[in-house]
């Protein structure tokens, strides 16, 4: 599984409610970046797919997906401050309310390691992991009679 789990849980006093960003950075000085995030498919997830310059470095895949009672915004790019407006890094956007966590996924795919070599194979897993965490396969074992 390439993906691990994580919780981020805020605290704030004010507002009920809060937007908070989780995000993917692209590497343009090091490699061709090719973003995933089109408001037109029905995802709740960001993808990256990175060729780098250098083949011994190979490709990365990375994702951010949240989770299905995740409350979503939208998704867009932010431009960091320190990057002399040269890179923007893909966000997903979600509410939140103080005290209440936020579940998501975070996951990678390196060509090198054999998994994913294609920019395909790579937006495929993603999707099915989406799938599987909305849809999870429950298993009941009983006893025989």
């Amino acid at each position: 599984m390439n993906f691990d789990q994580f919780e981020s849980t805020f605290t704030f006093t004010g507002p009920t409610e809060l937007t908070v960003a989780i995000g993917l950075s692209e590497h343009p000085a090091t490699a061709t970046v090719t973003p995933d995030m089109a408001e037109d498919k029905p995802s709740r997830w960001i993808n990256l797919w990175e060729e780098y310059r250098s083949a011994v470095d190979g490709k990365l895949g990375t994702a951010v997906i949240l989770a299905p009672e995740a409350a979503m915004v939208g998704k867009t790019t932010v431009t960091p401050a320190n990057s002399g407006g040269s890179r923007p890094d893909l966000v997903i956007l979600a509410k939140v309310k103080s005290g209440e966590p936020l579940r998501y996924y975070v996951g990678a795919g390196w060509d090198k390691a054999g998994e994913f070599t294609t920019r395909a194979a790579w937006d495929s897993y993603v999707a099915a992991f989406a799938t599987r965490i909305v849809w999870p396969v429950k298993v009941t074992a009983a006893p025989a009679p």
